[in-house]
């Protein structure tokens, strides 16, 4: 292959031996034009690669939660163990501050009582279950007799716009309207979150 043929065939200006020599500066000037384009594509692209938005929290701290009552979870009953890229995290919610689609997940265990029902939802901007705005979903049924524990999970892959504000709800269901809080081991409450595209 030929100086020059490899940047022909890329769509970039070659220039032939007639050239008048004087112009030779505009010649180094346009070749530094295309190789700026070249660094701006490449650091968008490594600004997207190595730092996309991660968001990693298990349990740390118990919370009550009433029978049949979709409850949300306090920011500070989790402990973080990453939150990389989003714009705030507080009052239950996580704030998105770059559009695109996610994976998400979400996990919740309650032990040992007669649960007819045990349930995790992640929801955008509001703070309602069981509607369009829910981004993933896990439920377990019981028979609502003897001692058993429910451990759903819920997982998927949304869109998400710069603002939105996403939250963790939780539900347990019992026989005897008993409060509970989840589990007390950190697999017990889990929230993920990891930016994939745009």
């Amino acid at each position: 292959m030929a100086i020059g043929d490899a940047a022909a065939a890329a769509g970039l200006v070659v220039y032939g031996s007639d050239q008048d020599r004087s112009l030779g500066y505009q010649n180094d000037n346009q070749r530094g034009d295309d190789v700026a384009a070249v660094m701006a594509r490449t650091d968008a692209l490594e600004a997207a690669a190595l730092n996309p938005p991660l968001f990693s929290a298990y349990r740390g701290a118990a919370q009550n939660v009433g029978s049949n009552t979709w409850s949300v979870i306090a920011s500070d009953r989790f402990t973080v163990e990453v939150n990389r890229g989003f714009a705030s995290w507080a009052n239950g919610g996580l704030v998105v501050s770059r559009a695109g689609v996610y994976e998400v997940s979400c996990h919740v265990e309650f032990l040992g009582d007669d649960y007819n029902q045990v349930g995790c939802q992640l929801t955008v901007n509001t703070s309602s279950p069981d509607t369009d705005n829910t981004l993933c979903k896990g439920e377990v049924m019981g028979s609502g007799s003897g001692s058993h524990n429910g451990g759903p999970t819920g997982f998927g892959m949304r869109r998400l716009a710069v603002g939105d504000v996403v939250r963790m709800l939780v539900l347990q269901t019992n026989t005897n309207d008993n409060v509970w809080s989840y589990g007390p081991s950190k697999p017990d409450l889990g929230w993920t979150m990891r930016w994939v595209t745009a």
